[in-house]
């Protein structure tokens, strides 16, 4: 069985520039993501993905050229 994460301690440490925020990435990070301005290694700073708000899931509904 692989290495259980805990999401606080990681978050802590990607806040002191030891580890990126992906969980499990052990590359020190390079960037801060201005949308959720965690920090991430070059290779997950643009692949990571961000939670969406309800607020903006329903705006997504209610556009009629969003294909569905």
């Amino acid at each position: 069985m692989g290495q259980v994460y805990n999401p606080k301690d990681w978050r802590a440490n990607t806040m002191e520039w030891s580890n990126c925020a992906f969980i499990s990435c052990q590359n020190r990070p390079t960037s801060q993501c201005p949308q959720c301005s965690n920090y991430y290694c070059s290779e997950h700073v643009q692949t990571h993905l961000h939670r969406l708000s309800p607020d903006s899931i329903q705006k997504d509904k209610d556009d009629p050229h969003k294909m569905r």
